[in-house]
């Protein structure tokens, strides 16, 4: 979950001129964007409100709806996870300095969410990047281990061994890529050598 401190907002997502641009830097249509955006605000609305609970930010959270400013976040994040763009060019584009590019891209939470993509579960938040997906989902649910037994789970390869500690009623998880292997690897080398060799002999 980001909560990102800009110098303005609510213009950043104003900028995307048209399907093609929106496809481009967000990985989504821009229907795509408006339904997540629904369920986005309420997620981030929810991590807000922990915040505020433990005094940990001093915020005035009257009101409803979407805001403007919820779109650039929602944005922010879509578009660094889609570009991965340094945090330099992260903080040119959205107009606020390195450090806090750099605070909002390491924040994380667990959040679990239901078909009809209802959120269910919001972990607390963590900071830095060193916090594994699947870590951080056994110190949240020690001794919840059948929590989830009734459930048709799917999730991504962040949370490999996942099956192996939680009892569920299917587990669906993507195939992870086989890496190609060495001989294929050094064969490689080897015509890549002889094609520069080839090239330098015509020159």
């Amino acid at each position: 979950m980001f909560f990102l401190v800009f110098s303005t907002m609510g213009i950043f997502l104003n900028k995307v001129t048209d399907q093609r641009q929106m496809l481009a830097l967000t990985g989504l249509s821009t229907e795509e964007f408006k339904e997540l955006l629904t369920s986005f605000t309420t997620i981030y609305k929810k991590s807000r409100e922990l915040i505020l609970q433990d005094r940990l930010l001093q915020t005035d959270l009257s009101g409803g709806g979407i805001r403007s400013d919820d779109g650039d976040r929602l944005f922010f994040v879509l578009f660094y996870m889609k570009t991965y763009p340094t945090f330099d060019v992260l903080s040119y584009q959205f107009g606020c300095c390195r450090g806090t590019a750099w605070n909002n891209v390491t924040k994380k939470n667990t959040i679990i969410a239901n078909a009809d993509k209802e959120v269910i579960y919001l972990g607390n938040t963590v900071f830095g990047g060193s916090h594994h997906d699947f870590g951080l989902l056994k110190k949240e649910f020690k001794g919840k281990e059948t929590w989830f037994e009734n459930q048709n789970v799917h999730i991504d390869l962040g949370y490999l061994g996942f099956d192996g500690v939680f009892k569920t009623k299917t587990t669906h998880i993507p195939h992870k890529k086989a890496k190609k292997s060495k001989k294929i690897q050094h064969l490689r080398l080897q015509k890549n050598k002889i094609n520069k060799k080839q090239s330098k002999e015509c020159l």
